[in-house]
């Protein structure tokens, strides 16, 4: 019996659905850089000719799924730019601790996203600009190492060994393993101040 156009474009949103969410389950967890149209095809359960009726590249999907996050899942990045130094860095940390406590699924997975981005050297640079978490960590570590509040050293060691540990905890997390339930840890590794 011949589909309704009400079934086939059910089918086809179906689809399409499925292919963004392989997407991004792999997109978090290996980077732009790390994925193939096939893994998403096998990931999917698609073929290749289906990702290409709806997508004519990597970065069309990477954009669509950037453009699906920027209000609800991604850092409120004109917001946070706004502020400075160790009160920015607890509110960028924050944001990435409520993605955290969200548990599995799309807020976790946008999240891990946003902390790769700007490392990835096949993505152009109009997409590096929109996700800055890197650039704002940076600011907001010197900022802070200004104000006599964050640990001095150098501080592409120390944006890198923080996101690194943000990003282990949400990779644990998606494991159903709990590394770290909390970033007060990670606060109080970066606070000058002695911890008590």
């Amino acid at each position: 019996m011949p589909k309704t156009l009400e079934q086939t474009k059910a089918l086809q949103e179906k689809r399409k659905a499925a292919i963004k969410k392989a997407a991004l389950s792999l997109f978090a967890n290996e980077g732009f850089s790390g994925v193939s149209v096939d893994d998403i095809c096998k990931a999917s359960d698609s073929s290749h000719g289906l990702f290409y009726h709806y997508y004519s590249s990597l970065e069309e999907i990477f954009l669509e799924l950037l453009n699906d996050a920027d209000e609800k899942y991604l850092p409120p990045f004109a917001e946070l730019n706004s502020l400075s130094g160790w009160i920015g860095l607890n509110a960028l940390i924050a944001y990435y601790e409520s993605a955290l406590k969200v548990g599995k699924g799309p807020a976790v997975y946008y999240a891990l996203l946003s902390l790769s981005v700007e490392d990835e050297a096949k993505l152009s640079p109009k997409i590096k600009k929109r996700i800055a978490t890197k650039k704002l960590f940076t600011k907001f570590v010197k900022e802070g190492q200004g104000e006599g509040k964050v640990l001095g050293g150098d501080v592409k060691e120390i944006v890198a060994t923080t996101i690194y540990l943000i990003e282990s905890a949400y990779k644990m997390k998606l494991k159903k393993k709990d590394l770290l339930s909390s970033f007060d840890i990670v606060l109080g590794m970066l606070n000058k101040a002695p911890v008590r």
